[in-house]
């Protein structure tokens, strides 16, 4: 597949997120001032004055009126998605997904909760509306025809992809080695606390890993932590794909078994959670032009035959 088709595959899949993102907001839940005092407003928790104040100041505001606000939210997310969809309709779509994501990461994610460190990659740091946005910058409409990955394409090029993919992963590290997530029992927690709300075998496989590796927070968490900045510096190397399908698999890995599908089965998720996000970043940044091993294997032995 050539950059240019690949480009139009990835800015299609991050239109499709935005639109699923769109028809969650409309779940019942949403229209409740539940959502507003207790979604939004959580993320205020253990944050500084001068970020908890002004989320608390958004959720007292829209809560008498949530019907209203929650309507205008779902149709901004499916404007957005359809909008990046439509060719003439995708450099308009992307501007106002990047206003909306600032806003979105502030009052709805608070920053991703990475200035407490209350979060990690398990439960989806920095936020997934910010790799939204970040994606956005690499799928933007240019005059380039060719290139070796979807990002060379865009404004960013290249080194502006692998600079997004590094920092991501290396902040998820540096949370993950935060003493306050190197407790024993630190990483058992996020799964356990996953559960609630939960059909029974997402709970059930939550709490398998939850007692799997209760006690066991400290090497666990050096572990994951080191492999994550692991991931995130070898998108420098010469075949820098073996880090995105790495960070890629485990990002799969945590969507399924910590981070739940999103909470999309609880009725009150309101997006797939980072997850997804970090496998469509890495399509965005893998170089198409480089050859599997098991292909110069395959026609090195076809040669040697004839």
């Amino acid at each position: 597949m050539n950059s240019l088709k690949a480009s139009r595959w990835v800015r299609n899949a991050l239109g499709a997120t935005w639109i699923i993102d769109g028809l969650l907001q409309l779940q019942p839940f949403m229209f409740t001032k539940s959502f507003a005092l207790e979604t939004l407003a959580s993320t205020a928790s253990n944050q500084p004055f001068f970020i908890s104040d002004p989320i608390q100041f958004v959720a007292k505001t829209i809560a008498p009126h949530i019907v209203i606000w929650n309507t205008l939210f779902a149709l901004v997310q499916l404007g957005i998605g359809v909008g990046i969809l439509v060719p003439r309709l995708t450099k308009v779509a992307l501007s106002v997904s990047f206003l909306w994501v600032l806003g979105v990461w502030w009052f709805g994610e608070g920053l991703g909760q990475i200035i407490s460190g209350g979060s990690t990659l398990l439960s989806g740091a920095p936020g997934a509306v910010v790799i939204y946005g970040l994606i956005g910058m690499l799928v933007w409409p240019s005059n380039k025809q060719k290139g070796e990955s979807v990002a060379s394409l865009s404004p960013t090029g290249v080194v502006g992809g692998k600079i997004i993919w590094a920092s991501l992963w290396c902040i998820d590290g540096v949370l993950q080695l935060l003493p306050s997530n190197l407790s024993k029992n630190a990483l058992s927690s996020v799964f356990s606390s996953a559960s609630s709300g939960e059909p029974y075998l997402i709970a059930h496989i939550n709490n398998f890993f939850a007692n799997l590796i209760s006690g066991h927070g400290m090497p666990i968490g050096l572990i994951l932590g080191i492999l994550q900045i692991a991931i995130g510096i070898g998108v420098f190397a010469k075949s820098y794909n073996v880090a995105l399908y790495i960070g890629s698999l485990l990002s799969l890995f945590f969507w399924v078994v910590a981070q739940d599908f999103g909470g999309l089965l609880t009725g009150q998720g309101t997006d797939p959670n980072s997850g997804p996000l970090f496998i469509i970043l890495a399509l965005a940044i893998y170089n198409l032009n480089a050859t599997p091993k098991f292909s110069l294997h395959t026609r090195s032995l076809h040669q040697a035959k004839i």
